[in-house]
């Protein structure tokens, strides 16, 4: 667990905001233009993908883009790296790459009547680890 600490930090900021319509956490980008309603999700069209798939009338959904986890995936592999054999660190990587987003919808109706659905979409090939970070 001490080596956790030791990662070095690639500036992920992570915030939980709150409105009256909207409760919203993830990257600080994200979440402010979710509760200014300009940009963020709305013009991600990974999120216009995955919204595709949410059960109609939603009250409640969650969402997440594999994208930005990308991004720690070295670092974090990195760091337990004294676990792992050879290679793992692309092997990690291209296994995250092949998650583009999931998601998870939640409606109720007055009757007590609940509606669930997780969708999970794939990218069609994984990527490689980046030659600047291996």
């Amino acid at each position: 667990m001490e080596q956790a600490l030791d990662m070095p930090y690639r500036g992920l900021d992570v915030m939980l905001g709150a409105s009256d319509d909207v409760l919203a956490f993830g990257t600080r980008p994200g979440v402010e233009a979710s509760l200014q309603n300009t940009g963020g999700l709305g013009d991600d069209p990974t999120f216009q993908a995955a919204s595709a798939h949410f059960v109609p009338g939603a009250q409640q959904v969650l969402y997440i883009n594999s994208g930005p986890l990308l991004d720690i995936v070295p670092d974090v592999m990195a760091t337990f790296g004294f676990m792992l054999p050879p290679n793992t660190v692309d092997d990690g990587y291209r296994a995250v790459s092949l998650l583009e987003s999931a998601s998870l919808s939640l409606a109720a109706t007055d009757e007590g009547v609940s509606r669930i659905r997780l969708a999970i979409s794939l990218a069609d090939e994984p990527r490689s680890l980046p030659s600047n970070q291996q």
